[in-house]
């Protein structure tokens, strides 16, 4: 039996754990393949729990079997690719992350927005079998590039999920 349950935006939870407030799904539901998955900064943070779905054991016996990251909010203190170079501090992207996090160790380097920055984690250790990550070509806030890096650098870091290829579509 597969069950969905999606949440477009935010998903704001009572203060209890998803398994006291779904009971039916604990009768159900398989726990050992879950895929998880979110647009812009949800991207970000599926990226982040399957990241420690690799080292950890998740709290109820989930296992991540896949991640779909749609237009992942990556970023970095430092442009790339198509990324303005001058203001690049006062563009939103910096702006937003600096605002949420201001204490965050490396600052736009953190792991946890740059999982492409200097002492960040592996990403062999990526938590999951299976990974789709989509991205907009004409994307105006510029997550592309970042997407697509993070694309190439999970394909070149020996994560042992499978390997697909790239497809022209956007959800």
């Amino acid at each position: 039996m597969i069950v969905e349950l999606v949440s477009n935006g935010l998903l704001l939870m009572p203060p209890q754990t998803p398994l006291t407030v779904y009971p039916w799904l604990i009768s159900h539901g398989d726990f050992s393949k879950v895929f998880i998955g979110g647009d812009s900064s949800g991207g970000n943070l599926f990226h982040n729990i399957a990241m420690r779905a690799g080292v950890e054991d998740l709290p109820g016996g989930v296992k991540v079997y896949g991640a779909y990251l749609n237009h992942p909010y990556l970023w970095g203190s430092k442009p790339i690719g198509s990324e303005r170079v001058i203001g690049f501090e006062e563009c939103n992207q910096c702006l937003i992350w600096n605002f949420a996090y201001l204490d965050a160790p490396g600052g736009l380097d953190n792991p946890m927005i740059n999982p492409l920055a200097l002492g960040a984690p592996s990403l062999a250790t990526l938590g999951c079998s299976k990974m789709l990550i989509t991205v907009a070509v004409k994307d105006q806030l510029k997550f592309r590039d970042r997407a697509v890096f993070y694309y190439e650098a999970v394909k070149d870091s020996g994560w042992k999920g499978g390997r697909g290829g790239s497809c022209l579509f956007y959800i």
